[in-house]
């Protein structure tokens, strides 16, 4: 695991510049490389659900509150921020000849919330906001325990409804993908990078030789080309063995 430090290194390396040593910096330049190792993390951290960004997220639903937003100051405990997205699983189903056994993956699949405030837990059903708010505008305000959720999104959080409206407390699991916070500028050695290093900092690298307009002693094509097989082979690490039967790859 790489620190903010470490990858800011691999590329002043990278485009033949001295390293730091320094935990922070203020440096004009390495300012903007800190910001193409971010955007090169938030695109990689997109191309698949990372085991090392799922949690599993506890919310506390309330009597008579029917929308929650998704906060560690609110009904959550942790922050479900803007880009994290809800994990789904991937039902296999076997085929063919009992003694080779073989798998189908299902397109479309169960959403990963639960209700487990009793002995009798329970998955709820994911709806579209347009189908909750005509559920809410259909019924008496009855409340009950609820059945139905939906997620959207706000500037800064993920926002939840439930539908029926609570009857009382209530305890809900659900299972995110959750991408890290940003790579900072300031106690570089603090943070470490939780998804593969090498193509956020090969492809952070790429950027950097392209906006200097300049050669970097290696064809861009060969460098190219090593940060795709950097990323497929951390990929390709994650989903041996078709071992993991949830996600939806980009």
């Amino acid at each position: 695991m790489a620190t903010a430090l470490v990858l800011l290194n691999n590329v002043l390396r990278g485009l033949r510049r001295d390293v730091v040593t320094e935990t922070s910096t203020t440096n004009s330049y390495h300012l903007l490389l800190l910001q193409f190792l971010n955007l090169a993390k938030e695109r990689i951290e997109e191309q698949w659900d990372w085991h090392a960004m799922r949690q599993t997220v506890t919310v506390t639903v309330s009597q008579g509150t029917v929308e929650y937003a998704l906060t560690a100051a609110g009904p959550a405990d942790v922050d479900v921020g803007d880009r994290a997205r809800l994990l789904y699983e991937r039902p296999a189903l076997g085929y063919g000849d009992a003694s080779l056994v073989s798998t189908m993956w299902v397109e479309g699949s169960l959403p990963q919330v639960y209700d487990v405030t009793d002995a009798t837990e329970y998955r709820l059903n994911e709806i579209s906001p347009e189908q909750m708010e005509g559920l809410h505008l259909g019924d008496n305000d009855e409340q009950n325990r609820p059945t139905d959720f939906t997620l959207y999104r706000d500037a800064d959080n993920m926002i939840m409804k439930l539908w029926p409206t609570p009857s009382g407390s209530r305890t809900l699991k659900m299972r995110f993908v959750i991408p890290q916070a940003e790579i900072p500028s300031t106690g570089m050695t603090a943070y470490t990078l939780s998804i593969p290093s090498r193509p956020v900092w090969l492809s952070a690298l790429l950027m950097a030789i392209e906006e200097r307009g300049e050669e970097s002693g290696r064809p861009m094509q060969s460098m190219n080309r090593e940060y795709e097989d950097a990323l497929f082979l951390a990929l390709d690490r994650e989903r041996l063995a078709m071992s993991d039967s949830t996600g939806y790859p980009v």
